[in-house]
């Protein structure tokens, strides 16, 4: 059963980039049925801390960095 995207999870995605202390320069949320994508733009790098808490955000499937 796929998991829906949520209003919450975004939250929590903005929550880990400010406990984290990175700012999101830009943040675009898309959706397509039962599956959504969130693109964040960084002003610093994505560390392996963030991107782990990152995927331990109920409903987030993958986390990919492009640099």
């Amino acid at each position: 059963t796929p998991i829906k995207s949520s209003a919450a999870s975004d939250v929590y995605k903005r929550q880990v980039m400010g406990n984290a202390g990175v700012n999101i320069s830009d943040m675009t949320n898309k959706g397509k049925g039962d599956y959504a994508y969130t693109m964040m733009d960084l002003e610093s790098e994505a560390t392996e801390e963030i991107v782990k808490a990152l995927e331990a955000v109920d409903g987030v499937l993958k986390v990919r960095i492009i640099k």
